[in-house]
């Protein structure tokens, strides 16, 4: 079965629309872990990445146990977890946001560290749309300078 791809519209010219079939999600914390479980049940493909391969785990280990918990409320079948976790893959390396469409950082709340983020994404992917999730305030126009 081929899956429909998703269609999102851009905000700065909602005449423009993108076909996104894979997003891209850098940190594996509670945050970044919760934006790839729900882009995967949304039906698309996920690549999460962290720093370190234990933090990359344990980011997978909270995506898998959270589905768990819907499984065993009988909101999700075992097929049905076993189906939108295939569609996440998770690791230390940046190449895999090459063939990504959008790319959502949920880092540590660092300008440097952001910037050096934006950068190699940049570098391996320069037309990804690039989604920054702060949960304080940093002035993005620093982000990209």
């Amino acid at each position: 079965m081929i899956e429909e791809t998703k269609k999102i519209e851009l905000f700065v010219n909602p005449s423009k629309v993108i076909d996104v079939k894979k997003i891209g999600v850098i940190g594996a914390g509670v945050m970044g872990a919760g934006i790839a479980q729900l882009a995967a049940t949304k039906g698309f493909s996920v690549y999460m990445r962290d720093v370190d391969d234990q933090f990359v785990q344990q980011g997978m280990q909270k995506i898998n146990s959270l589905f768990q918990n819907m499984v065993e409320k009988r909101k999700l079948t075992s097929v049905e977890k076993q189906k939108i976790m295939s569609r996440i893959t998770a690791g230390t390396d940046y190449s895999q946001f090459e063939d990504a469409q959008i790319v959502i950082e949920a880092a540590v709340e660092r300008v440097d560290v952001k910037q050096d983020i934006i950068a190699r994404v940049q570098e391996i992917n320069p037309i990804v749309v690039f989604a920054s999730n702060t949960s304080r305030y940093v002035n993005t126009l620093k982000l990209t300078q």
